[in-house]
């Protein structure tokens, strides 16, 4: 009877024990792929002429959000950070106002990753001209 008794003890306890260790994991955040350092190649036509640009920018995880990334030298202004939101492998970048050149630019636009690649696509709005970019970002 005692060994019964300490049989079912020790079964009960390794239930326990189980079922403790398997608690729910931390949720992995979505943003920690795409911090890191980029380089861009864009295209875009102004006035009627194609052009293109290269340049580096970085993505760092927002503080103040658990969605948002903060993308600085993004649209190849590297002293300028912009905020956008991540919802698992796309971003969106809401309207928001950088400085270009001593002018106000507001940028939004959106994008995915897929491995080491950004492919991402975003409007640039100043005084009269509305211009549309579309880019890829490999990280380094």
């Amino acid at each position: 009877m005692k060994k019964n008794n300490l049989m079912l003890a020790a079964v009960l306890l390794s239930i326990a024990t189980l079922f403790s260790a398997c608690s729910k994991d931390e949720s992995v955040d979505a943003r920690a792929v795409f911090e890191g350092t980029w380089r861009a190649t864009e295209s875009f036509v102004f006035n009627g002429v194609p052009l293109s640009d290269t340049y580096t920018f970085t993505i760092t995880k927002s503080s103040g959000s658990e969605r948002n990334i903060l993308l600085t030298g993004f649209a190849a202004e590297p002293s300028e950070t912009i905020t956008a939101s991540v919802d698992g492998n796309s971003f969106v970048i809401p309207q928001q106002t950088i400085i270009s050149e001593g002018e106000s630019v507001g940028v939004s636009g959106s994008g995915s990753i897929n491995g080491n690649s950004i492919t991402y696509s975003y409007n640039a709005s100043f005084i009269d001209i509305s211009i549309n970019v579309s880019g890829t970002a490999t990280k380094l």
